[in-house]
């Protein structure tokens, strides 16, 4: 356990924001808070925390508040730092939903604590985010089998902790062994997804010795049963999204809204905190 941690009060300027907090020493001396203001110059002003990123690298965590009103742009904020922030971001959240933590998670949140703060309970949770060993969840689901180390199960879906990966001993920075929270089993999900590419590959090279179809034909039969699954994957991380599932894609917002309604993908259902299971199944 350190003697002292300093957090970062990251003071923005966008609508619905503010620390309800103030800067000073807790915890008998152990918790050190310190203002830190960026102005934000519109709502599309994303990319706040990489331009913070070296500031806060003097701190051992860093802390924004998260409401209703400010849920999006946060997103889309820690979208944009995602994998380029090296100090943990703890949510200082209010009347948010269990979807909405999920979300926040996946797109690199440490942890949290609720309004109004407590100084002890941030402490605490600043200690085990800069664990080398830490197993903050990322609150995503897999269709694996429950496990010990599962958790909660509805029957179908297994909610799985993911474990931060180590960070690289570069020689830059050395006090810190957190480095963001990374989406559930991505590789072994990759490694999957062209395992059955391949599969695919094979049945089509045999269906084009056998049958008459044209290459037209097989592209689009492909596109139908691929495109809808990916824009689909882009809404459940977004929540629903449209903005910012359309810079998940890094398609332009007319563009994804374009695929959306030729491919009859509806937004709504994962606006409301549907898991994976609920994807609407192509064919």
């Amino acid at each position: 356990m350190r003697e002292r941690l300093d957090c970062a009060l990251l003071c923005f300027d966008e609508p619905g924001g503010g620390m309800p907090c103030d800067e000073g020493v807790f915890a008998r001396g152990r918790l050190v808070l310190h203002r830190v203001h960026q102005p934000v110059t519109s709502d599309d002003d994303v990319h706040v925390l990489v331009e913070l990123a070296s500031r806060l690298q003097r701190f051992d965590a860093c802390m924004v508040a998260v409401s209703e009103t400010n849920l999006a742009w946060v997103r889309q904020v820690l979208l944009a730092a995602f994998g380029r922030l090296r100090t943990p971001v703890i949510g200082l959240v209010a009347n948010l939903t269990a979807p909405a933590l999920c979300d926040l998670y996946n797109l690199g949140m440490a942890d949290f604590v609720r309004a109004p703060l407590c100084p002890e309970e941030l402490r605490i949770r600043i200690e085990r985010a800069l664990q080398p060993a830490g197993s903050w969840p990322n609150c995503g689901y897999t269709n694996t089998e429950p496990s010990p180390a599962a958790g909660v199960s509805d029957g179908t879906l297994s909610y799985v902790p993911a474990v931060p990966p180590a960070r690289p001993a570069n020689g830059s920075v050395t006090r810190r062994a957190w480095s963001g929270s990374q989406p559930c089993d991505a590789d072994a999900l990759r490694a999957e997804f062209l395992a059955l590419l391949g599969e695919a590959a094979l049945v089509a090279s045999k269906l084009c010795v056998v049958s008459d179809e044209s290459f037209a034909s097989y592209k689009t039969s492909v596109i139908d049963h691929a495109v809808p699954a990916f824009l689909q994957g882009c809404l459940a991380k977004s929540s629903g999204n449209i903005a910012l599932a359309s810079r998940i894609a890094k398609k332009h917002r007319r563009a994804f809204w374009g695929l959306m309604r030729k491919h009859e993908v509806d937004a709504e259902p994962y606006r409301h905190g549907l898991s994976t299971s609920h994807y609407r199944r192509a064919g």
